[in-house]
């Protein structure tokens, strides 16, 4: 068993190294390679995403993961046998699809993002439609060889970013987000004081947003000896080890606060990744695949974090210190501004209180997409539909509506729900979190390590080894409630 065990680490790191090659390649393509270099980047990926995929599936790799499963040699661990289960799991899933075909949309992927920024920039959603109609067939070609007698339809994608969870569950979620949360929003969301006008009209130059960004590395513990910061249109976290997990955030010259909470959004994802088990690295168990979980870490700086007193009471100072022109506002209209909950048109940009149906929006949607034969050319007009639904807004152009998000360029369909999925983690993590350690005092005493290493030690560490659900009842002693969600935004915006 030992030569077995010394031979399965053999073929996974070199799987790691090609993977990690073809990483590098991709965060450099998708934030300052040049334009011109699509086709020639597109044919370097589909070298290496081939040379990954003949080691990762090979019949000599197959055959040790069976004989590791299948032996009860102590040589074997809790957390290799963990290993092992879900690369056997990914090894059936993977091979259900015909290898050329799973091949040529990767390669397609590798196209459509930048289709979908030309589009984005121009506004013109006629751009990205074709592709991502081919996107669209391709998703739902796949679901038939997916589909199992308990588990077919979009309930597989769903089920993709977090294990366990269908329609089922997300339509009783997102019933109690229109049942008890809507009315309340549509009640209290014009009797809040806009101060917008304060900071909507100033210029916040780039130079200063990076030089905060860089700040709120430094206070939270995203350690940029193991990571970045570039710009993007679209800000998002990428990372393959503990050691390597870069971020992206984008630099708005009248908005400041964009850059800010997209910043620690991404912190709070890459934090997770950095303070993962260093074990795990160029393995299966790194690659958290439970989504909800991931987007709680990310919800909860951004928004349970960033946005209360208690941060602001020991980092404003150092605010209007890299922004000068915002000298003369009080940290009370500053709270007030980053908090005032508003009927708007962009996901990432929304309160935390109307975020939610930003996201059941775009549920709403894939629910068509793989229940109904509905075509690409169709999407804007429902999604317009919707935001004006929802949250009573008329979307006027393709950037403000359909093309803000770059998901679905990626392929990334069953996502979306994690967000909101997320939050109400979030929420029931904060409580747990805040039974054990005073986290007011901690953040107005700029002590957030304290808080990370609660977060490490119950959530982070585990990466993949351990689900949702375990993770969930482990940090909290009880099982998801999201109750404790509705019942902090009910409290925040009474």
């Amino acid at each position: 068993m030992q030569e077995i065990i010394k031979k399965y680490y053999q073929i996974r790191e070199e799987i790691f190294s090609l993977t990690y090659a073809g990483w590098v390649l991709n965060f450099d393509h998708e934030t300052n390679a040049p334009e011109g270099s699509l086709d020639t980047y597109s044919k370097a990926y589909e070298s290496i995403y081939r040379l990954v995929y003949e080691k990762s599936y090979s019949p000599e790799r197959l055959d040790l993961l069976k004989k590791i499963f299948q032996s009860d040699d102590s040589l074997i661990d809790e957390d290799l046998r963990c290993e092992v289960s879900k690369c056997l799991e990914d090894y059936e899933q993977t091979l259900a699809i015909p290898k050329e075909e799973l091949i040529a949309y990767n390669v397609l992927l590798t196209k459509s993002e930048s289709i979908w920024a030309q589009a984005r920039q121009k506004s013109d959603f006629s751009i990205f439609e074709g592709c991502l109609q081919t996107i669209i067939d391709t998703k739902r070609k796949f679901l038939n060889y997916l589909a199992k007698p308990n588990l077919s339809g979009y309930d597989i994608y769903l089920d993709a970013y977090e294990k366990g969870l269908t329609t089922k569950d997300y339509d009783h979620f997102f019933d109690l987000i229109k049942k008890e949360l809507v009315p309340f929003i549509l009640k209290k969301v014009h009797n809040f004081k806009n101060v917008d006008h304060l900071f909507t009209k100033k210029t916040y130059p780039v130079a200063q947003q990076a030089q905060f960004s860089n700040y709120l590395a430094k206070v939270l513990g995203y350690d940029l000896t193991r990571g970045e910061i570039r710009q993007s249109v679209h800000p998002f976290t990428s990372g393959i080890t503990s050691k390597d997990t870069r971020i992206t955030t984008r630099f708005l010259p009248h908005n400041f606060e964009s850059n800010i909470f997209s910043t620690m959004h991404e912190m709070g994802h890459a934090i997770f990744e950095q303070q993962i088990n260093p074990a795990f690295d160029g393995t299966i168990l790194h690659s958290v695949t439970n989504m909800a979980l991931h987007e709680s870490q990310s919800r909860f700086l951004e928004n349970i974090i960033g946005r209360g007193q208690s941060f602001w009471i020991a980092h404003y100072p150092q605010l209007i210190k890299v922004f000068k022109n915002l000298k003369s506002i009080s940290m009370e209209d500053f709270l007030t501004y980053i908090n005032t909950p508003k009927l708007s048109k962009i996901r990432i940009e929304a309160d935390e209180f109307t975020y939610p149906l930003h996201v059941l929006v775009r549920y709403e949607i894939e629910k068509v997409i793989f229940s109904t034969d509905i075509k690409a050319s169709q999407l804007p007009k429902l999604w317009n539909d919707l935001y004006l639904k929802y949250l009573g807004v008329e979307i006027t152009n393709d950037q403000e509506g359909i093309l803000q998000d770059i998901h679905w360029a990626g392929g990334s369909f069953g996502y979306f729900p994690t967000y909101a999925l997320g939050s109400a983690f979030a929420s029931q993590f904060y409580q747990a979190l805040a039974r054990e350690i005073d986290v007011e005092k901690a953040l107005k005493e700029n002590n957030y390590s304290i808080i990370s290493k609660w977060l490490k030690e119950h959530i982070h560490q585990f990466g993949a080894s351990k689900n949702s659900k375990e993770i969930i009842l482990g940090a909290c002693g009880e099982n998801f409630n999201p109750q404790y969600y509705l019942d902090y935004l009910k409290g925040k915006f009474h």
